[in-house]
């Protein structure tokens, strides 16, 4: 965030390159909504580097949009790897497993920062860049866009190895085998398109060889689905009704599916937390009902914190502060747009607890 701004401020000319690595207000439009653009591999943001979960598009704090800087366009490169809350890859609260693994995609900028050195007439050498492979044999690296590729029955899913890479040549080939098979070459082209008939899983695995002789392989899935839901394990909850009690809200359902051990709350799209949903009944305490469009969203979430879909719950304007009638859920959605956290910080519903990090960080 602080490089984001800062970088506004610079001799624009002069900036070789802008790397983004867990930005909480990464922007890839690409990958919002329930079947996005991004899991086929379409329409990649021209800036995303690294970023496997192909759902992801926003940052914990938000989208900064425009996220790429007028005068700097064509020098941004972003970071963003799995299990990482802070720039948006996962949707579990707390998970910042991935938060502090980006060292391994140190050779990864290496290589970019070398080829834009060149192109200014800089070389590497007299930049005194360089980088400490990971691999002690080998300086070559094969990289997909994606971890994993989604698509519906006849979708053309394009699968992309542009971001593979060579610390010592050029690659000047790029083979594929689709499921086991044999490899066939697209040369220079780093990309190769699939369609498949029916649902099912299936593996793509690409091999890239330098100008050297030498190459590396890698591998990723496609999964080919049949209209489902791609990331929901749990339907919607139902029979979920929402009650005033003064200035307090009660939330209360029935009997939870077997693999639904949380409920989790949502208030206009920012995160409130989650409670056991063996409780059936919940206070949600603090919320200003004097205001239009205050939406409830709850969903059933798993041992593992897989959130399933949510169901909208429209509170409806309260004047006084009375209470005690039931409100039905008024929309029943899947969460395509997964909104979360714009500066709150996720605590237990149960409490009551919602606080700003914007207020205190801005305070």
């Amino acid at each position: 965030m602080v490089v984001s701004e800062a970088v506004k401020k610079f001799k624009h000319g002069n900036v070789v390159y802008v790397a983004l690595f867990t930005d909480p207000q990464l922007y890839l439009p690409e990958g919002k909504g329930l079947f996005p653009d991004a899991c086929k591999g379409r329409s990649l943001s021209d800036y995303r580097v690294y970023v496997p979960v192909c759902r992801t598009h926003e940052g914990r704090l938000k989208a900064r949009n425009p996220y790429v800087y007028g005068e700097l366009t064509g020098k941004y490169g972003l970071w963003c790897g799995p299990d990482d809350y802070i720039c948006g890859s996962t949707q579990i609260p707390w998970n910042l497993s991935g938060h502090t693994k980006y060292v391994d995609k140190i050779p990864q900028l290496t290589a970019i920062l070398r080829k834009r050195l060149a192109r200014g007439g800089v070389s590497a050498r007299s930049a005194n860049l360089r980088s400490e492979s990971v691999d002690d044999e080998s300086n070559i690296f094969a990289e997909f866009t994606l971890n994993t590729y989604y698509g519906n029955p006849g979708d053309t899913i394009t699968i992309d190895a542009s971001p593979s890479f060579s610390l010592d040549a050029d690659i000047i080939n790029y083979e594929w085998s689709v499921d086991g098979g044999d490899f066939s070459s697209t040369g220079l082209e780093p990309q190769m398109a699939v369609t498949y008939d029916a649902r099912g899983y299936h593996t793509v695995r690409v091999r890239v060889t330098d100008f050297l002789g030498e190459s590396a392989e890698a591998e990723a899935e496609v999964r080919v689905i049949n209209g489902d839901v791609v990331y929901y394990e749990l339907d919607a909850p139902e029979g979920v009704t929402a009650r005033k009690d003064g200035e307090d809200v009660i939330l209360e359902w029935g009997d939870p599916p077997s693999s639904a051990m949380f409920l989790y709350v949502r208030l206009n799209g920012y995160d409130l937390g989650y409670v056991k949903s063996s409780r059936k009944e919940l206070m949600i305490k603090d919320i200003d009902l004097s205001e239009a469009d205050t939406v409830l969203s709850v969903g059933w979430a798993t041992e593992k914190m897989n959130l399933g879909e949510f169901t909208d719950i429209a509170l409806p304007v309260d004047d006084n502060g009375g209470g005690g009638e039931r409100v039905e859920p008024s929309v029943v959605s899947p969460d395509t747009g997964v909104s979360t956290a714009e500066g709150l910080i996720p605590c237990l519903a149960l409490l009551g607890c919602v606080l700003g990090i914007r207020k205190i960080l801005w305070a």
